[in-house]
């Protein structure tokens, strides 16, 4: 592969997206931090819902098994019905599985693309990432892969970007990618990788990375400010499990630039973001406790 540049590289998947969304990479994957924990966040108590069901369905089943096996053996039952009841909660039990890979592929062998979930679907963000998926979803030579344990790379098939879920590929964390499915179904949350010259695709894509870096300064009260005006923290509950790192993810939301604002704020990192996080939770504490 030639370009520009001729810089072949093989770099993860997210860092490769990054550059399709900002020239400064850091800037890159601060966005796509951002975005991957707010649709995790958004689509956590579907998942959650469906992990549930899907544990009391394997525990009924496994009850089922062992009270048909235990009436076959003990001669209690002279009809076919433990088989069937095995049969049943099996079959219940595949298709509850099957949900969560319809709910991000649709019934059936996936065709084209599904529109991807996005927390805002008409930011410069997602707009260039839709652009990243295009060239990873062409039937073409560019591949991903990922490393197996014993170190030797595993292509995969270019079908696995068509999922609704397919951004949360783009984590650094696995506990994020984990709601990913396969095509064919079950788990897939390893990290991809790509081998090639980013440079070019940006160039054959038409993307526009975003220019520049962010400001030098963390701007706090404009943060503060669009937090103010962000109706999740109207109805936030401080008092809930995990508030504060909640609190942070909202955070993280708010600084990159929606419809209404035209530049992202640099989001606070790792103390300054916690310390920041605990000042907002003790003013919305003190102004709900005012206000009784």
């Amino acid at each position: 592969m030639t370009n520009v540049t001729g810089e072949v590289e093989i770099l993860p998947i997210r860092l490769v997206a990054a550059r399709f969304i900002a020239k400064l990479e850091k800037d890159g994957t601060d966005d796509l931090a951002a975005l991957t924990s707010s649709i995790f966040n958004a689509i956590r108590p579907r998942y959650l819902a469906w992990l549930l069901a899907l544990w009391i369905g394997v525990a009924f089943t496994l009850l089922a098994f062992a009270l048909s096996v235990t009436a076959i053996f003990s001669g209690q039952s002279n009809s076919n019905w433990p088989y069937f009841t095995i049969a049943i909660f099996a079959l219940g039990w595949f298709a509850l599985l099957s949900t969560w890979r319809w709910f991000q592929y649709g019934f059936g062998w996936v065709q084209e693309p599904l529109p991807a979930i996005y927390a805002k679907t008409e930011s410069p963000i997602a707009k260039n990432l839709d652009l990243f998926f295009e060239v990873v979803q062409r039937d073409s030579k560019l591949r991903a892969f990922y490393y197996t344990r014993s170190g030797s790379k595993r292509y995969v098939n270019r079908q696995y970007f068509f999922g609704r879920l397919r951004v949360l590929m783009l984590s650094e964390h696995s506990w994020i990618r984990e709601p990913v499915f396969l095509p064919a179904g079950l788990w897939f949350g390893k990290e991809l990788f790509l081998q090639a010259d980013v440079a070019a695709l940006i160039a054959e894509a038409k993307a526009k990375p975003r220019a520049g870096g962010r400001p030098k300064e963390i701007d706090y009260e404009s943060i503060s400010l669009r937090l103010l005006e962000n109706p999740a923290l109207k109805n936030f509950d401080h008092a809930q499990k995990h508030a504060e790192t909640r609190l942070m993810e909202l955070i993280r939301d708010v600084c990159v630039a929606d419809d209404d604002q035209d530049t992202d704020l640099r989001v606070p990192e790792g103390t300054l973001l916690r310390e920041f996080s605990k000042n907002v939770l003790a003013a919305i504490k003190k102004n709900r406790v005012s206000k009784k």
